[in-house]
């Protein structure tokens, strides 16, 4: 609260203090700063029960930190496209604990959920 009193009072202050006083806008000049362009690299696997190996289907596949992800196919299959450089994936599934696993996209990748226990 007491925050926003001040920061009202700024505003106020401010205000008051260029009533009446002409305001140029003129634009500022910037140097072009180059944007380092990020690659993305293809991971493919396939998400199975570590109980029997059975193809684990609708597994979620997550890259941690961010928005990015997919599910596993009806036989477990999964691809993701991620930031180069990026080495770990989230996996997880009901009735199955959650699990983070590192990756290589040079390979096929075989994860294994352990089941919950109950």
């Amino acid at each position: 609260m007491k925050k926003s009193i001040l920061f009202i009072a700024l505003v106020l202050l401010f205000a008051c203090e260029n009533k009446g006083k002409k305001v140029v806008k003129e634009p500022i000049e910037t140097e072009e700063v180059a944007e380092a362009k990020v690659e993305n690299v293809m991971i493919k696997g396939t998400v199975f029960s570590a109980n029997d190996s059975t193809p684990l289907a609708s597994a979620l596949i997550i890259l941690p930190g961010t928005t990015t992800g997919t599910i596993s196919t009806t036989n477990g299959e999964f691809q993701i496209s991620i930031p180069e450089g990026s080495k770990k994936i989230l996996f997880a599934m009901d009735g199955y604990e959650k699990s983070v696993a590192e990756i290589s996209p040079n390979r096929e990748n075989k994860i294994y959920l352990m089941p919950k226990s109950n």
